[in-house]
């Protein structure tokens, strides 16, 4: 049974081991005579979810090639604002999270986009603060076409649509550009035609005139533009956006000044070698670099800085979530709180008073009604009873019940109405407490904000400049202006006028 050898650190401290060397992660030892070694297990009974963390990114690293290729599906594309781009890569059994930071990012010469089929290069770490391994590119390729052939494809169906190569905005070329060099040099500064021009070569070459920036420099230039890159099969995005096309250099030297043929021979010359020998310093900088980068303090030296700009990168996005729930829960709360105020707000209450007050009376005057109705009906009942019977005497003595009868009822309804009348009173004047109007005839004045119509009810709920409206008593108001709002400030510092 093959046995293996697991370090680890100190919980408190958290320092990790130190990290091999190239040679030693490059080195794979034999699996068969590692078995054959003895080794020492340090196992702590319990591990902390970082030691176990950091034991798994320790195993990946020695275990795992530095570069791999890869080889899936783009989905769950997404170019963050800080520019590191995230997506997932997957093919139909399995998927796995990338990274792609901004510095690897800004060199594709082409878009990626969900469903694209790709090539990645690059290397598998673990993302310690959400425990879970991902894959880092450090080169991606569409997968069948070339990146270079792709981005050209893309570009081209951009600058079409946006109507660069229309015939409409081309140009004339002038026909004898020389004789008219000295009569328009300070219009156009000596330039009557711009040549754009290079040799054969392979896309890589080319691809300067394959950018972006080259052609719309092209389309918005005053002076004619004559393109002719490469040989006669080779096509780049300067030749379509040109205001004429040559198929080779020499014929775009022909169409522009047919006598200096030789001179502009000379010049293209010169500049292949000028491109070789500044293409020649570049490969042999980037080989000095690339060893550099392979020894040990300059392998990996912005990992951990990578890792804290993706943690910033996630917390970004759910504060963002975040602050959004808080906004749309405190506009809630302000409907609640604008839905209360205006309930007990005073002008509210008392009209709601006058209409209990109103009610009140006419129940008053329908029961004062129904009780009158009551006593007469009874009375032309007792003057019925009475005429049938018409003794002298028990007439007299009913005559005079009767004016008791009726002197009590009278007496009846009028404490009743009485009764009724304080009632009346007292809620008018309980009515009268609570009127905002009576409160403003005492001396006090309500002050709300012009624009908002908010009450204001102390002085941070002011700016300077802000215009306030101050109801007194009869309905009247005053506009101000608030100049300052400093508490130990006792003078009228406001601009008023009275309507």
């Amino acid at each position: 049974m093959v046995q293996r050898e697991f370090l680890f650190w100190d919980s408190v401290s958290q320092t990790p081991p130190p990290a091999p060397s190239g040679q030693e992660r490059n080195h794979r030892p034999d699996r068969k005579k590692a078995a054959e070694i003895p080794v020492k297990r340090q196992m702590p009974e319990i591990y902390t979810v970082t030691q176990l963390t950091r034991l798994i990114k320790l195993t990946l690293n020695r275990n795992l090639p530095d570069k791999i290729l890869l080889s899936g599906e783009i989905s769950n594309y997404k170019l963050h604002g800080s520019g590191h781009l995230y997506l997932t890569l997957k093919d139909e059994n399995a998927q796995i999270s990338a990274v792609m930071w901004k510095s690897a990012f800004g060199r594709l010469k082409f878009k990626p986009a969900d469903g694209m089929a790709v090539v990645a290069a690059g290397r598998v770490d673990v993302y310690e603060p959400q425990g879970k391994y991902q894959f880092y590119i450090e080169k991606l390729e569409p997968a069948g076409v070339g990146a270079l052939e792709l981005a050209f494809r893309q570009l081209a169906d951009k600058l079409r649509k946006e109507g660069l190569f229309d015939e409409a905005h081309k140009k004339a070329i002038p026909a004898f550009p020389i004789r008219y060099l000295n009569r328009r040099q300070a219009a156009l500064g000596g330039i009557d035609v711009i040549i754009l021009a290079r040799g054969g070569g392979s896309i890589e070459d080319l691809w300067a005139f394959n950018e972006e920036v080259v052609a719309r420099a092209i389309f918005t230039s005053e002076i004619p533009i004559i393109s002719g890159v490469g040989h006669e099969s080779d096509i780049t995005i300067t030749d379509l956006v040109a205001d004429q096309r040559a198929a080779t250099p020499t014929a775009a030297a022909e169409l522009a000044a047919p006598v200096q043929l030789e001179i502009l021979q000379d010049v293209q010359q010169a500049r292949q070698r000028l491109v070789k020998g500044v293409r020649q310093l570049l490969e042999n900088s980037a080989t000095i670099l690339g060893h550099l980068s392979t020894r040990g303090m300059f392998a990996r030296p912005q990992e951990t800085v990578r890792h804290r700009q993706q943690y910033v990168d996630e917390h970004t996005a759910r504060l963002a979530q975040r602050v959004s729930e808080r906004l749309r829960n405190g506009r809630r709360l302000l409907e609640t709180q604008n839905t209360v105020l205006q309930r007990i707000e005073p002008h509210y209450a008392l009209a709601q008073g006058r209409t209990r007050q109103m009610r009140h009376q006419h129940l008053l005057e329908a029961s004062m009604n129904n009780y009158y109705r009551s006593q007469c009906h009874r009375l032309e009942t007792l003057k019925v009873r009475l005429t049938a019977v018409n003794p002298g005497k028990r007439a007299q003595q009913q005559y005079i019940w009767l004016k008791q009868l009726t002197g009590r009822m009278g007496r009846a309804q009028g404490n009743l109405s009485r009764s009724r009348w304080e009632c009346f009173k007292n809620a008018t004047a309980r009515l009268e407490g609570v009127n905002p109007r009576a409160v403003l005839r005492r001396g006090y004045s309500i002050t709300r904000d012009k624009t908002t119509g908010r009450i204001i009810t102390a002085e941070s709920r002011v700016e300077p400049g802000d215009t306030l409206m101050t109801e007194l008593a009869q309905k009247k108001m005053i506009e101000s202006e608030v100049i300052s709002s400093d508490t130990g400030n006792e003078d009228n510092n406001g601009k008023s006028s009275e309507r």
